[in-house]
């Protein structure tokens, strides 16, 4: 019999450099597409005009990946009979839900909970004819707001809802046949870790986020003119990353 314990505690990043793309698009002839005849990579490069397409950068933070596991086993060998032997056995473990002692992670998505503010906001901004056709097809006279995401929070810091009945029974028998051969059989239940089965990365910096790691992208063409450049590629700045959620946050606050 035996018994183990771990507890993951530390800090990580898998930091995510910039990425400017660079394409025909910007110096061709019709830079509503592509023309490799009339331009070239090379020369939109030396411009230093930005392909907006997956040009981006993205804000990393340091993680913490905090998880515990427990865990026991007892196994041992009955003899049945001379011909018989049996290896009975059970193991036990329980992995704790990654937390992260700022309340970082994303948990859940609450579809019946609306988010307080968003309707002023935007209903008044829906067209007369679009609510009419609304009214006429379903009844009601503006959308539903709803659809409230919850990060982690004190006294609810795990990122899922851990299984607790990770037992694992063993089982196998030995059949001696003759003073030269034995037949034997086992049979035996296995639980993947939650830290392995989500992703094996998750420990090593590269959880997800939410909000918290925001990508801002290179801004659109607009009326064939690019808006962004190597000497200024966000005109308007870059998506940084919120403050900590606390207890009293607002769900619909957080990104």
């Amino acid at each position: 019999m035996g018994t183990e314990v771990r507890w993951k505690r530390g800090n990580a990043a898998r930091f995510y450099f910039g990425d400017f793309r660079f394409t025909s698009q910007e110096t061709g002839k019709d830079m509503a597409k592509a023309e490799a005849a009339t331009g070239h990579p090379w020369a939109s490069f030396v411009l230093g005009a930005i392909n907006p397409s997956n040009s981006n950068v993205r804000y990393n933070l340091l993680q913490y990946a905090n998880t515990e596991m427990y865990g026991f086993y007892l196994q041992d060998d009955f003899k049945v009979s001379q011909k018989l032997t049996l290896n009975l056995g059970l193991r036990y473990e329980y992995e704790g839900g990654l937390w992260d002692p700022e309340n970082r992670l994303p948990q859940r998505l609450d579809l019946t909970d609306p988010i307080p503010g968003m309707q002023a906001a935007i209903d008044p901004l829906v067209p007369a004819d679009v609510k009419a056709k609304l009214a006429e097809s379903s009844g009601q006279t503006s959308c539903l707001y709803n659809g409230a995401f919850y990060f982690t929070a004190d006294g609810n810091r795990r990122k899922t809802d851990m299984d607790r009945n990770g037992f694992m029974p063993r089982i196998g028998a030995a059949w001696r046949v003759s003073d030269q051969s034995v037949i034997r059989a086992g049979y035996g239940r296995f639980v993947v870790p939650s830290s392995l089965a989500n992703s094996e990365r998750d420990t090593l910096g590269e959880i997800d986020l939410g909000g918290f790691t925001p990508t801002t992208q290179v801004p659109s063409v607009q009326a064939g003119i690019p808006r962004a450049y190597l000497s200024n590629p966000f005109p308007w700045g870059w998506i940084r990353s919120p403050e900590k959620v606390t207890a009293d946050t607002p769900t619909w606050a957080a990104p």
